[in-house]
């Protein structure tokens, strides 16, 4: 039952993100996604005591998003 109501919420409010949300919003909705699932990831390795770079790897994340974020790309010159 959870994942119905789960579904009957996210499924829209991820629609309105990609189609009608202004850049800077659907930016900080992406950000805060991939610092959920990097938190996962880093929680997983700790139980399974698989040696991580934690700091480094949620600074090493946002610096990958930073990038694509703040590129500026001229398709004109692709074209």
């Amino acid at each position: 039952m959870t994942r119905i109501i789960t579904a009957l919420i996210g499924i829209p409010a991820l629609i309105y993100l990609i189609k009608f949300a202004p850049i800077p919003i659907f930016a900080v909705v992406l950000f805060a996604a991939m610092l959920v699932c990097l938190y996962e990831y880093f929680s997983l390795t700790e139980i399974q005591k698989i040696p991580s770079l934690t700091v480094a790897g949620y600074a090493f994340a946002s610096l990958i998003f930073a990038s694509f974020y703040f590129v500026k790309i001229n398709f004109a010159l692709w074209f």
